[in-house]
């Protein structure tokens, strides 16, 4: 069992190309992490808004490619440093057979849309593939992170003055499951508290266990709905500054 669902990991993480043990290993630490600077997926929510405007050039700058850019940097920053650690210095090993698996599920993609590398058809690739993953994908990750971990009242809580751990539970209706959580990691809250149950037992966890202590914070009706919240919080006269 443990052995097919670490190929069907391979599998779905070359569809997002993503080695697998790569973005394990980040999820990890994202566990051991969250609501801290260290958090790898920090980048995506440790932070509070001045204003409306600067909320939204935020949690949009995605569609333009703000996060492709960043993580380019990112990355050029440390092949270029002298200092950072290799894989090898940090015990861990270059995920050969995730790169394998990315290229051939890719590469299988590609043929696929293409008609079988038809060079007439050779545009499909960039505009259904690639173009959506590097915008409408990384916005809608953002935004999930974001909602799931962040601030929506700086009364409650604010990075970084008066952080707090978060991991939000959204209940949510039909249309935000299919576009944010198919594999039902809307139950945020008990993922985080219990990160060795599958998802497809969360909803039970949460409403059998969790329900009646989580914290009003932790748990929202929909995330739109709080996107509606912080908007109006951010509108309110005297709202704490970054």
């Amino acid at each position: 069992m443990a052995i097919s669902l670490i190929i069907i990991g391979y599998i779905l993480a070359g569809f997002l190309v993503t080695p697998f043990e790569s973005f394990r290993r980040e999820h990890v630490f994202h566990h051991i992490h969250f609501s801290t600077p260290q958090d790898p997926g920090g980048v995506d929510y440790y932070l509070t808004f001045k204003s409306r405007r600067e909320m939204a050039l935020f949690l949009l700058s995605p569609l333009v490619g703000g996060t492709l850019w960043h993580k380019l940097k990112e990355y050029f920053h440390k092949v270029g440093d002298p200092d950072s650690k290799s894989t090898e210095e940090t015990g861990h090993k270059a995920d050969y057979v995730g790169y394998i698996s990315v290229g051939l599920i890719q590469i299988s993609v590609l043929m696929l849309l293409t008609n079988g590398l038809s060079l007439t058809e050779l545009w499909r690739y960039p505009v259904f593939v690639i173009l959506p993953g590097a915008t409408i994908f990384l916005f809608l990750s953002r935004l999930r992170m974001f909602l799931e971990h962040g601030s929506l009242d700086y009364s409650v809580f604010a990075y970084p003055d008066n952080p707090r751990k978060t991991s939000r539970t959204f209940i949510s209706n039909v249309f935000e499951v299919l576009l944010f959580s198919g594999a039902g990691f809307r139950y945020h809250y008990e993922h985080h508290l219990l990160p060795g149950v599958p998802s497809v037992h969360l909803k039970t966890v949460h409403e059998k266990y969790i329900l009646p202590t989580i914290e009003a914070e932790d748990l929202r009706p929909s995330y739109f709905g709080a996107v509606r919240e912080l908007w109006r919080n951010l509108g309110h006269s005297g709202a704490p500054h970054a």
